[in-house]
C-alpha cells in the first residue's frame, strides 16, 4: 500500500510524463517555415549554378574541338 506523499508523488510522476512537448509559438513556426524555404531556394540556386556550368563547359568543349577540326583541315589543304 502507498502511503499518501507516496501517491502524491506518484500522482505528479505520471502527469509530467502525460504533458506532450511544449508547442512551438506562431512566430516561432514561421521562422522555421521561412529557415526551411530558405535552404530550399539555396538548394535550387546550388543546383542551378551546377547545371549552367557544366552546360557552359560542354559547350566550350564542341566550340573547341570544332575550332581543332577547322584548324586541321585549314592545316591539310582543305578549304
Amino acid at each position: 500500500m502507498m502511503t499518501y506523499e507516496e501517491r502524491q508523488e506518484f500522482i505528479c510522476a505520471v502527469r509530467e510524463a502525460a504533458n506532450p512537448a511544449p508547442q512551438l509559438t506562431d512566430e516561432e513556426r514561421q521562422w522555421v517555415r521561412l529557415a526551411i524555404e530558405a535552404e530550399g531556394r539555396k538548394i535550387r540556386f546550388r543546383d542551378a549554378v551546377i547545371e549552367k556550368t557544366l552546360a557552359g563547359l560542354a559547350w566550350a568543349a564542341i566550340c573547341g574541338m570544332g575550332y581543332i577540326l577547322i584548324d586541321f583541315a585549314k592545316n591539310h589543304g582543305f578549304k
